[in-house]
């Protein structure tokens, strides 16, 4: 399970675009951090590391050493999870360093087994791990065999397998979070919950249980942006103004809209899905552009010909709009558009009040909002 973990939470921070970035700019305190070790099957000269899992190519301190002994310290940001290794050994030691004196006795000559001591967060991973290790595995495991027998007569029970398991490492979750508000390893177990369970409410409900100090840790920074990024373009929320060129060039702005119903439909003339949908949505406008109801179209096009084409062939008669920079359109890049077709509709106050409306569910909404 350790190379799991390692693999999880890497994920998750790899994840989240620019979290380094923003992870620099918010660190706790710093405090300072000493290992002692013992290690006397290296021989002498040999180099201890402490790395980085969540950035890997990062070494955070190196030793050599000598007489079977070594000693690594160093400035830490944040308690979180490190690992141990020797130059040219395979084997190497979770560690969920905090700023402490610690002892590491690896006499057994096997790095993965070394005796930790010293450290109140580490001791606490080392009882978290064999009661959560096993319901990540479990989960991993189900997983992969949904994703090879889709289509298959026994997916349906193995789905609800998983949902059962899931359901449990949410109850197990939840207590361990709420009888450990104050700890470094909520955070943690709560980022790496996030990898297998997407369910945003879910996770700001036990982020918010987090002591102050937790929540400003690093896994708890991680959870805080995921949330607020969860929440961009959500039911409720306003929605945020962007400008773009239409098919003349001319700047057209999201909030020149305010006062009308409008529909902000991410599309491209390269989606058949898109173009597909295009006929609802026309009807749509036929019926409801007399009603204090518009369409701004953001295509996700690189070019303009076979955008202004697709336009006139599907009679797309409403603002069209586009920086033609394809994936990386700024708009969709703002609501995190990583499909398409993609729509939200935003009453005249700017709350976007309904997602994702296709076919008779967008003529439904409409007739029910534009009486």
């Amino acid at each position: 399970m350790q190379n799991k973990w390692l693999i999880a939470l890497g994920a998750v921070v790899m994840g989240m675009t620019g979290f380094r970035a923003e992870a620099t700019q918010h660190l706790v305190a710093d405090s300072t951090f000493t290992i002692h070790g013992n290690l006397p099957g290296a021989p002498d000269g040999a180099t201890v590391f402490l790395s980085n899992p969540n950035f890997s190519r990062d070494t955070f301190a190196k030793a050599q050493v000598h007489g079977g002994q070594f000693v690594l310290s160093g400035v830490l940001k944040d308690p979180n999870l490190y690992f141990i290794s020797e130059s040219g050994a395979p084997q190497h030691r979770l560690l969920f360093l905090d700023a402490s004196q610690i002892t590491l006795d690896a006499s057994s000559n096997n790095l993965d087994q070394a005796k930790v001591n010293g450290s109140a967060t580490n001791a606490e991973f080392e009882k978290f791990e064999p009661q959560f290790a096993p319901l990540f595995n479990r989960l991993g495991a189900l997983a992969q065999q949904l994703n090879a027998q889709r289509g298959a007569p026994t997916f349906d029970s193995l789905y609800t397998l998983y949902r059962v398991k899931l359901d449990s490492l949410d109850a197990e979750a939840a207590a361990y979070v709420g009888a450990h508000a104050s700890s470094h390893i909520s955070s943690f177990l709560l980022a790496a919950h996030m990898q297998v369970r997407q369910d945003y409410d879910w996770l700001e409900t036990r982020y918010d249980l987090l002591s102050p100090t937790v929540q400003q840790d690093f896994y708890g920074r991680l959870l805080a942006a995921a949330i607020a990024k969860a929440k961009i373009g959500k039911e409720g929320s306003m929605a945020m103004d962007f400008t773009q060129p239409d098919v003349n060039g001319k700047p057209v702005t999201l909030s020149s809209f305010k006062g009308k119903y409008v529909l902000v439909d991410f599309w491209a003339s390269w989606c058949m899905p898109c173009r597909m949908e295009n006929p609802n949505v026309v009807k749509a406008f036929a019926a409801f552009k007399d009603k204090n109801f518009t369409i701004l179209s953001i295509s996700l096009d690189k070019e303009k010909d076979p955008w202004l084409k697709a336009i006139a062939a599907d009679g797309l008669t409403w603002t069209q709009v586009s920086d033609l920079q394809f994936w990386n359109n700024a708009a969709a890049q703002l609501y995190n558009i990583s499909s398409i077709p993609q729509n939200m509709l935003v009453d005249p106050n700017g709350k976007i009040i309904a997602k994702n409306l296709r076919g008779y569910e967008l003529f439904a909404k409409l007739q029910s909002v534009l009486k």
